[in-house]
């Protein structure tokens, strides 16, 4: 070959060698941006970049001011470059040394920013010129085996044992009269000369309760009625007779005060007419019956005004221990005379002892150890190709 042919040879090799050197070193645009940065929430990009392209970067923040930080990262966490208190990056270029996702995080700082940001890609090579930057997510499992333990029934056992149960037999209801046939009392007057203290009491005990293995007596309810005037007992009477004729349908139940204390008889005679002076009463407990006593303030369960009254008690905590019927003469003048009565009610039951046969069923159980799969998922960028 001539010497002349060599080095046009050779020129032709140089030019085309030239030729493809210059194509592969093309820039492609992956992303020409402009955004605004939101505060403190930085914006983040994701692309896909071929095995030795190399990726150049151009960012500019519109006003100069400058962002806090720049990050360009290969995920899922090797930084490969950032940058701080910038406001342009000319011409940034990262070498990618292997197929992967890359993340680029503009943080603008406390104030809101417009920026304006290009990315593009040299290929290598004419074979990744149109090589795919989109990313899509992979879904990992991660399996792990969790030890626990199980228990587990294998059988029963019986076994039958007695049983000794208190049962009640019978029951019943009893009265008490508190003030045997009535208590009475005459109050005086306080009179205009010759001071008399007009106030009177009466003491009423309640009976206690008691509890045996066999037996149990519990007051349930008591009751009081109070009537003024030589005639009190004759209206007193006048319940009885309503009593009989109405015929108290409570087992154990007579007196006209007890039928009122477990309410089969819903009010009682008291006196009436002309001549009969009233009293003012109030039931009270031993301290505010010296109070009521002395003319002083006090308190009471009950009270009332007038030529008569009654009442009733059934809490549990008010059919036990002591109380007072306190009275006051508001005739200054002349003396009364009133009739006090109080019954209470008593429960009475009684128990036996019964024996039972009784079975129990046991269960029993072994102790199994056993292993569970556990499986957790995650997310994960990853190139779309």
């Amino acid at each position: 070959m001539s010497k002349k042919k060599v080095v046009f040879a050779n020129l032709i090799m140089i030019m085309l060698l030239t030729g493809v050197k210059t194509k592969a070193q093309t820039p492609v645009v992956v992303s020409d941006l402009n955004f605004k940065l939101k505060g403190s929430n930085p914006e983040e990009f994701y692309y896909t970049f071929a095995e030795n392209d190399t990726i150049v970067i151009d960012f500019a923040v519109v006003g100069n001011s400058a962002i806090k930080s720049f990050e360009v990262i290969e995920l899922p966490s090797n930084t490969k470059w950032s940058a701080f208190k910038q406001n342009a990056i000319n011409q940034k270029k990262i070498h990618v040394s292997q197929k992967a996702v890359y993340l680029f995080r503009v943080d603008g700082g406390a104030f809101g920013k417009v920026c304006n940001l290009k990315i593009s890609r040299i290929p290598i090579n004419a074979s990744t010129e149109k090589f795919n930057t989109a990313w899509t997510w992979k879904t990992l499992y991660d399996t792990t085996y969790v030890l626990y333990n199980e228990d587990s029934l294998v059988r029963y056992d019986s076994l039958w044992y007695k049983e000794t149960v208190k049962e009640e037999i019978s029951s019943r209801l009893q009265e008490e009269d508190l003030l045997p046939g009535g208590k009475p009392v005459t109050i005086k007057s306080e009179g205009i000369i010759e001071k008399d203290n007009p106030r009177h009491s009466v003491r009423i005990v309640l009976p206690s309760n008691e509890e045996s293995a066999i037996r149990s007596k519990k007051v349930i309810a008591w009751a009081y009625w109070i009537g003024v005037g030589s005639s009190a007992e004759s209206f007193f009477s006048k319940n009885r007779d309503a009593v009989a004729n109405t015929a108290i349908k409570v087992a154990g139940i007579t007196n006209p005060i007890a039928g009122l204390a477990v309410g089969a008889v819903t009010n009682l005679i008291i006196p009436s007419g002309e001549g009969i002076d009233p009293v003012r009463y109030a039931i009270t407990d031993s301290k505010n019956k010296d109070y009521f006593m002395s003319g002083y303030s006090y308190s009471c369960f009950d009270s009332g005004f007038g030529k008569g009254g009654v009442g009733r008690f059934t809490r549990p905590e008010m059919c036990q221990g002591i109380y007072y019927v306190c009275m006051k003469n508001e005739n200054i003048h002349d003396r009364i005379d009133v009739v006090v009565k109080a019954v209470a009610v008593i429960e009475i039951k009684e128990y036996q002892d019964v024996e039972y046969d009784r079975l129990k069923v046991t269960p029993r159980y072994v102790t199994l150890h056993k292993k569970k799969m556990v499986v957790n998922t995650s997310k994960i960028r990853v190139p779309m190709e």
